[in-house]
């Protein structure tokens, strides 16, 4: 039998650990979102962190939002998200007209109607936003 070194056992319990790390993380952050909208009684909500060069955003979770909708790609830094990401909420009370909504017309076919975004901070950075939809 080959004995692999102790340095290859170290790797994979490594690997194995991160992934369950991230699993977790998924799971809460669904969670997050779907609490957040049933307490609050919107439509859905979804919770979206800024790509390393802090140009664009990630989906990390959402709910009560379609497939359709949330699979538009990254986001590019609209006027809404901008001014969340200075740590400012921002509320939205037509997303099909405000000029400042990145996607009008897919927000009208999703049937939003407002929007409010909130800036996440970690580590005393705006490292993302919440936005809930009505």
């Amino acid at each position: 039998m080959n004995k692999k070194p102790l340095d290859y056992y170290k790797a994979i319990y490594k690997l194995s650990s991160e992934a369950d790390s991230a699993v977790a993380v998924e799971s809460e952050l669904s969670a997050l979102v779907e609490n957040t909208a049933k307490t609050i009684g919107v439509k859905g909500c979804s919770i979206m962190m800024l790509t390393e060069d802090q140009k664009k955003l990630v989906r990390m979770a959402d709910y009560g939002l379609s497939k359709t909708y949330v699979r538009k790609g990254l986001a590019e830094l609209d006027t809404v998200m901008a001014e969340a990401l200075k740590g400012t909420p921002v509320i939205v009370k037509d997303a099909t007209t405000d000029p400042r909504v990145q996607y009008q017309e897919q927000a009208n076919k999703e049937g939003i109607v407002s929007m409010i975004t909130l800036p996440l901070v970690m580590g005393g950075k705006v490292a993302g936003i919440l936005r809930a939809y009505t």
